[in-house]
């Protein structure tokens, strides 16, 4: 057998064991068989037999239960990588704040990225994270691919892509506007008992957010009207951020098929926009912005606040460069909303992604709090 190697059992994971054949192939182990396939198994067997996509570890086999098709185990390619996204990142930015650090301010902290324009980015960004914004062009361009390897034409109806109706738009507001209500109400909760527990900067924040909460509604009516101007609805990743890919020879893979863990296996096989992994990129690159100017405060806290225009920069920046390689590749393909509906589309699904992480970080993590709300502030705004 082509698997005569060297075994290893992996790092501990929440669902699963791990068996790691040398450099060739790694054995996933399931500790909670439930019914019905593995998401990740069902995907990464998509993308690599019928779509042939290149960029993910390939599927090379899987054991399922004949009785209800629940998965026991799943074999994959074993990818030779540098680490993941997230990591990678950080270590970036680290290196862009040392370097803008003894700089003046930028002329410009740039606009935010857009789904409609492409952005003139200032010469200081250029010139301090030039090898990052290549890549995150390069990330723009594989995740359009991974959306059209996706939407690859087939007769299986669980791939097949899918128009918009009225039903399915209605149901989006739906949901966006319960996110956005509950992670709201648990703010308010929040600063009702707790306020003295926060910073001055995180409570004044908050209420910012309560202030603007009116313009909801407002926004949520946009997504209304002709339904085949958002575009169709195709099996998507669903959790897509930095830390669901590896930096493998200057190059990106993506990993983790399974889904937000905490929903039913029907809805993380259930069709949606592609925008909806293009938002939660996003909304990754704005968590790294902050989290890397957090590190960095505490190693030198000499550098003061005044390197916070540096990171607007840099995640407006990098974002508007995934953007423009997204767009690049994917552009005039019927998945993709119409016009003007791109744009307010995806602003629908980052405030619905922020007010996601604003819920979780209420529950887990006080402290970052402040970064969704800096997100949710601005998408009300």
């Amino acid at each position: 057998s082509s698997l005569e190697t060297t075994s290893r059992v992996g790092s501990a994971e929440q669902s699963n064991t791990s068996m790691i054949y040398g450099d060739l192939a790694i054995l996933k182990l399931f500790r909670k068989i439930s019914p019905g396939e593995n998401p990740e198994v069902e995907m990464t067997r998509f993308l690599t037999e019928n779509a042939h996509f290149e960029h993910i570890p390939a599927y090379l086999g899987d054991l399922h239960r004949a009785s209800d098709n629940a998965t026991i185990a799943f074999l994959q390619a074993f990818a030779v990588n540098q680490g993941d996204g997230w990591a990678w990142t950080l270590d970036e930015l680290a290196h862009y704040y040392e370097s803008v650090a003894g700089c003046p301010a930028p002329s410009s902290v740039g606009s935010p990225a857009s789904m409609e324009a492409v952005n003139e980015l200032p010469p200081e960004v250029r010139e301090h994270a030039g090898l990052y914004l290549d890549a995150a062009y390069l990330l723009g361009r594989r995740t359009a691919e991974l959306h059209l390897a996706l939407a690859t034409p087939t007769n299986d109806v669980a791939f097949e892509a899918e128009p918009f109706t009225p039903e399915e738009l209605a149901t989006e507001r739906e949901r966006i506007e319960q996110q956005v209500a509950t992670a709201l109400a648990t703010l308010e909760r929040t600063l009702a008992t707790s306020e003295r527990e926060l910073p001055g900067e995180t409570v004044q924040l908050a209420n910012d957010v309560l202030a603007r909460r009116g313009g909801v509604k407002e926004r949520l009516t946009e997504l209304s009207g002709d339904p085949t101007q958002f575009g169709q609805r195709i099996r998507i990743h669903g959790d897509l951020h930095l830390g669901q890919l590896l930096r493998a020879h200057n190059d990106f893979l993506f990993v983790d098929f399974e889904g937000e863990p905490a929903r039913s296996l029907e809805e993380r096989r259930k069709k949606q926009s592609p925008l909806r992994d293009v938002a939660g990129m996003l909304r990754s690159f704005s968590y790294a912005a902050h989290a890397a100017l957090g590190r960095h405060m505490q190693r030198r806290p000499d550098h003061s606040s005044a390197l916070a225009p540096g990171a607007t920069l840099w995640e407006r920046s990098v974002s508007s460069e995934f953007l423009r390689g997204y767009r690049d590749t994917i552009d005039g393909n019927p998945m993709m909303p119409v016009g003007e509906r791109a744009q307010l589309f995806l602003r629908a699904l980052l405030l619905e992604k922020a007010c996601y992480e604003l819920a979780y970080e209420l529950n887990n993590r006080p402290t970052w709090l402040h970064i969704p709300l800096a997100g949710v502030r601005d998408l009300l705004g």
